[in-house]
């Protein structure tokens, strides 16, 4: 009701003309990719069509607040008194007694250590940050979890049909586009494909601007390629993906939180998924206007896209330490609830912040707030 979610409003933000001829030609070929089993269409972005100037800067980090964020969220709620607030603590662990849960934290700038007891809480620090506040909590030290991830690869994307001074124009840069394909025989899994108009950053990245002087020559002799030009960028299940891990070492003297250990480890499987996936797109890219050149492909890092999570995975029935039930609890917990991607049983290859929020949403909707 409150988040800036619909299309519609982006009617009313102009377009970089790169995305509106893309959108035009995904719209022709949609009922014909439909019947490839691929969903293609313009993105639904979460922007406040009341703020944004289409200055063309959305990668580089709105100054307008424009693209959604929850930060003014929470200033609203404290200003209203409807939360209180303490920034400037480290919250050390969990510990339930008596029917409350015990937060130790330390505060940064004295080291002082402190609790507090609560009816029940909610942790929602990230995946590193959630899975390495619980394995602290439950004392499980040298120790390894896996975090899963969505592997992500990057391939540029280039237009039949030349937009004339798309280096130029105002209007959104973030994903114009989603192409998703659905599972087949060669793969069991949803990919992801979302292409982004050509940007500042890209333009950076090749030695043109920011400063209007920087390049100047090398974008007019470039400027039909770049007019051409898009990124996509594309995403693996992570049953298809490599993956990270976690490890946590007792505390010591020295370090009294104890060091975090962080490892990636690549799947010969996931470059290959990412290669079929890519060949897959260099055929659908046809049939809305363009080809994905066999230059510039680049498959990244497990980690490198922040769509990871899994370490704490929700089950029906959690058998291991490092299980979750359907309400976000760990073995041992009743009133301590994980909330954030920690306890996806995977991650999709689709962006995640909304199942991520709807999901704990409806862990706090569920939780037995009165017991």
């Amino acid at each position: 009701r409150h988040m800036p979610l619909p299309g519609a409003p982006l009617r009313a933000i102009p377009l970089n003309p790169q995305a509106s001829a893309l959108i035009s030609d995904i719209d022709r070929a949609a009922r014909k990719l439909a019947t490839r089993g691929i969903v293609a269409g313009q993105s639904r972005l979460m922007i406040d069509h009341r703020r944004c100037t289409a200055c063309a800067l959305c990668l580089s980090g709105c100054v307008y607040n424009a693209i959604y964020s929850t930060e003014e969220e929470f200033d609203l709620l404290r200003k209203n008194k409807r939360i209180g607030y303490r920034g400037g603590v480290f919250v050390e662990s969990l510990d339930e007694q008596a029917g409350r849960v015990k937060v130790t934290f330390r505060d940064l700038s004295s080291g002082e250590m402190s609790r507090n007891t609560f009816d029940r809480v909610f942790v929602a620090a990230g995946a590193i940050g959630s899975t390495a506040l619980m394995l602290s909590s439950l004392r499980m030290y040298d120790q390894t979890v896996d975090i899963a991830d969505s592997q992500k690869f990057l391939v540029p994307f280039m237009r039949f049909r030349r937009s004339r001074a798309a280096t130029d124009a105002p209007g959104i840069t973030l994903a114009s586009a989603f192409i998703d394909i659905a599972p087949d025989s060669l793969s069991p899994h949803w990919t992801h494909l979302q292409l982004t108009p050509i940007n500042p950053m890209v333009l950076e990245y090749l030695g043109i601007g920011p400063d209007p002087a920087r390049g100047r020559t090398k974008k007019a002799l470039l400027a039909p390629l770049l007019d051409r030009l898009m990124v996509g960028w594309g995403g693996l299940h992570s049953d298809l993906s490599g993956h990270l891990s976690i490890r946590m070492s007792a505390p010591t003297q020295r370090d009294r939180s104890g060091a975090l250990r962080l490892e990636v480890h690549r799947s010969r499987g996931a470059t290959k998924a990412a290669k079929a996936a890519i060949a897959k797109y260099r055929r659908i890219g046809l049939a809305i206007g363009g080809l994905v050149p066999p230059l510039g492909v680049q498959i990244a890092e497990p980690g490198a896209g922040n769509h990871f999570g899994g370490s704490m995975p929700m089950k029906a029935t959690p058998k291991t330490a490092s299980e979750t039930d359907i309400l976000g609890r760990l073995g041992g917990y009743s009133r301590a609830h994980i909330v954030d991607s920690s306890v996806f049983p995977a991650i999709a290859a689709t962006t995640i912040m909304l199942p991520s929020m709807a999901n704990a949403y409806r862990i706090a909707r569920e939780a037995p707030l009165d017991d």
